[in-house]
């Protein structure tokens, strides 16, 4: 008699190496020209940063956010709403994604001041001899001149900056509704700066899935932030949390609502790279969990970093083959 279960086995590996195969070409392509955009055009405008713990902050964390998050979320926001990316738009997400950076460090680390980045970038002042604010000046002149809207990119702007500026409160608040909307608010805000090549039909079209795509990816973006957060006495739903099982939950929670957002026509390439991001966070969760055994997440901050960070190691098995064969 035919073994069906040894069948359908090597059917689901073939099909998960097939999805990683093509999943691997659509990153390194993207990824490869947003390499190229930053590192011609955005890289010499990071010259003047100082050298310090902040200025090395902000040029790796620029670097990362326009080449490796704008890489894949910036195309395949366009792609979910059946858009195909062109020249033009990638170095507009590029310069979106490098530029995201600023807007936290300015808040994060207090480099520039909440109405002085208003008064530069929406109100046309000057800035003055400060390398970040002149930094935030370039980008922004950058972002006009690609951005075919400029009502949008101006009204999403001065919504992040208002949301940034009402975060500053999350960080002190023990408030499990204020940190819940603050969470929601920034991830939505920053998601909808990849719809800025879209026509304005499209961008409201894609924004259900964009509410919830942007509240899903901050959440994932604070959990691998414990550490830190904890460091910096940062309150988010993740630090604050009093279980790896809370934390679980929330994240399973807030992934499922996301992923089932995504609409019909996109293409598997892009349904594949979003089951990556949460095969990633997963593994995250279960590498915290043997590692505290048992311990409150707040004992996170006694971790060395080389052990928070070792889950990467166990990204590629058999389990991310069958997760990325088991979505339809």
């Amino acid at each position: 008699m035919k073994d069906y279960s040894k069948t359908n086995r090597i059917l689901s590996l073939s099909l998960g190496i097939y999805r990683t195969f093509k999943l691997a070409l659509f990153i390194a392509h993207h990824q490869w020209q947003y390499h190229n955009i930053y590192k011609t055009e955005i890289l010499p405008l990071l010259s003047n940063l100082p050298h310090d713990l902040a200025g090395r902050r902000l040029r790796k964390r620029t670097k990362n956010y326009g080449t490796t998050i704008a890489g894949f979320f910036g195309p395949a926001t366009l792609l979910m709403a059946g858009h195909k990316p062109t020249r033009a738009d990638q170095r507009l997400l590029c310069f979106t994604g490098s530029s995201m950076p600023g807007f936290d460090a300015c808040f994060d680390e207090d480099l520039v001041d909440t109405k002085r980045i208003q008064s530069i970038l929406l109100d046309g002042h000057a800035p003055n001899d400060s390398p970040y604010e002149q930094l935030a000046n370039i980008l922004w002149t950058k972002l006009e001149e690609l951005t075919p809207d400029h009502n949008y990119l101006r009204q999403l702007t001065r919504k992040i900056i208002e949301i940034q500026t009402q975060a500053l409160i999350q960080t002190s608040s023990l408030d499990k509704a204020i940190i819940e909307k603050a969470t929601r608010e920034k991830g939505v805000a920053g998601a909808l700066f990849f719809t800025l090549p879209l026509p304005k039909e499209k961008q409201e079209d894609l924004l259900p899935c964009i509410t919830k795509l942007g509240a899903w990816a901050q959440l994932s973006d604070d959990l691998h932030d414990l550490r830190t957060d904890l460091l910096e006495n940062n309150h988010t739903l993740i630090s604050t949390a009093n279980s790896i099982e809370t934390i679980e939950q929330i994240y399973q929670e807030w992934a499922l609502i996301a992923l089932q957002s995504l609409p019909k026509n996109t293409p598997q390439s892009v349904k594949s790279g979003f089951l990556l991001y949460h095969y990633q966070n997963t593994t995250f969760i279960k590498h915290l969990k043997n590692l505290l055994k048992g311990s409150a997440p707040k004992e996170a901050i006694n971790l060395p970093p080389e052990d928070y960070y070792a889950y990467k190691t166990k990204l590629i098995s058999w389990k991310l083959l069958k997760a990325l064969a088991s979505h339809p």
